[in-house]
């Protein structure tokens, strides 16, 4: 009894010190909240050390000990206001609801880099797609993905089938080893995970990641590049695998597989057992379309041989980095070192704040500007996602 009395006071102290924050109103529709503020009850989540983590149990790792909460406007937090929803009925006026939203995004985006909307009344996978498709911005294709994802309704996919719940996904750019990527990703909180479980979403500003990363490092890169390679079995003969062609390309056909690959400049080769094996060599960094900024923009690390050996289902440990899902070497073809691997992780996971999402939070990130992540879990939990050109 006294446990609840406390936790409600705590509840209590927690709402009125978020009542204080610097808030600012947005019209009618939405207050702007600088600061995500976790419940006082939030209990620590462990990076180093922890299980299923790629490069957490390295000996000499610098990873943050815990994961930090999110920073000032990563995310921006646009909640919607109670008021607005008692008056309008969003779902006949969804067209008017997605221009405020886009409104917010259009003006703030390239500023803060990603923004979470809290409270959006959508409530499902179907109204999500409608409401995506009226905020009017060109879907991006999930071809030639590199993890397995089902289509759930029109333009709104599964974040990821490939890597099981308790895996936790180290901070990327979304389909930065493709030299054509989406501008925007879009995740959706369908059901939230437990507090206490895991399944946090972690956002990284590409921004803070190039302060911090060894100018050296980043020097070599922006003069090799990245060379990124894939291994997609065949689902007829290895239909347990990380990843198929069949499900990357979205069809059944090899041709259409050869056509997408010649056309896109990716080197490939068919294997006997019908493994595709394809790479293409790309630069570590990309111009912003908006702000014209040089960003660091690359998938070193999560597209690295490294990232299962600390995976819940290990491919075999006695094979070369090339027989694995996915591998990164330097641009002239030279493995990346084990230490640089290691420093860019350290580096990514302590630029990263955290936070479990709630049910009907809207988090859009800018692609270029942010990374995001997972923590592993072991509760119910879905995310939905899609993908914009523009």
């Amino acid at each position: 009894m006294i446990t609840s009395v406390v936790a409600v006071l705590n509840t209590c102290r927690w709402t009125r010190l978020n009542a204080i924050r610097r808030l600012s109103s947005v019209g009618s529709v939405f207050t702007h909240r600088e600061k995500l503020v976790l419940p006082p009850t939030t209990a620590p989540v462990p990076i180093a050390w922890r299980k299923w983590l790629a490069g957490s149990t390295l000996p000499g790792n610098k990873l943050p000990s815990v994961l930090a909460t999110p920073s000032v406007n990563h995310p921006a937090v646009y909640e919607v206001n109670d008021q607005f929803l008692a008056d309008t009925d969003v779902t006949s006026n969804l067209s008017n609801f997605a221009r405020e939203v886009r409104n917010v995004l259009d003006s703030n985006l390239h500023i803060h880099g990603c923004i979470l909307f809290r409270g959006i009344p959508i409530k499902d996978a179907r109204r999500l797609s409608s409401f995506i498709k009226a905020l009017g911005y060109k879907r991006a294709s999930y071809e030639a993905g590199v993890v397995s994802r089902d289509d759930v309704t029109d333009g709104v996919m599964t974040t990821t089938d490939s890597d099981p719940p308790m895996c936790s996904i180290e901070p990327h750019n979304e389909m930065a080893y493709l030299e054509k990527f989406p501008s925007k990703i879009m995740f959706y909180c369908d059901i939230p995970a437990k507090p206490g479980y895991g399944g946090e979403t972690g956002v990284t500003s590409n921004r803070e990641v190039l302060q911090k990363l060894n100018p050296s490092i980043v020097e070599k890169f922006d003069k090799l590049g990245i060379t990124y390679s894939s291994r997609k079995s065949s689902k007829l003969t290895s239909p347990e695998s990380y990843n198929s062609w069949q499900q990357a390309f979205r069809t059944n056909e090899r041709r259409d597989v050869e056509t997408y690959l010649e056309e896109n400049n990716h080197g490939y080769q068919w294997e006997e057992d019908g493994t595709l094996v394809d790479w293409r060599t790309l630069p570590a960094f990309r111009n912003h379309p908006t702000t014209g900024e040089r960003l660091w923009f690359n998938q070193i690390t999560i597209h690295h041989a490294s990232y299962f050996l600390d995976h819940p289902e290990p491919e075999p440990t006695n094979q070369p980095s090339k027989m694995y899902p996915l591998h990164t070497t330097y641009g002239d073809g030279n493995e990346i070192e084990d230490e640089v691997i290691q420093h860019i992780r350290d580096v990514n996971w302590g630029s990263t704040g955290g936070f479990q999402m709630q049910k009907d939070d809207f988090l859009v990130m800018d692609n270029m500007l942010s990374m995001h992540s997972r923590i592993g879990f072991n509760c119910d939990r879905r995310l939905l996602v899609a993908l914009t050109d523009d």
